[in-house]
């Protein structure tokens, strides 16, 4: 089983503020904080973009509180 990581984890783990991450995503910092609270607010089309911004899966994110 595979463990599983916070969208925060995985922007710390690039060494990204909030504010860079929210760039790469190209929403406000504040929705990606809202994400970070809580990831089910994510959707789909911004989950697609994970592996490219934090570089692992989606699948490696926990989105549950």
């Amino acid at each position: 089983m595979t463990k599983k990581i916070s969208l925060e984890a995985a922007r710390v783990l690039m060494g990204l503020s909030q504010q860079e991450a929210a760039e790469k995503f190209n929403v406000h910092y504040q929705t990606l904080a809202k994400w970070e609270e809580n990831p089910k607010l994510m959707k789909y089309e911004y989950v697609e973009k994970i592996p490219s911004i934090y570089m692992v899966s989606p699948d490696a994110i926990f989105f549950w509180k």
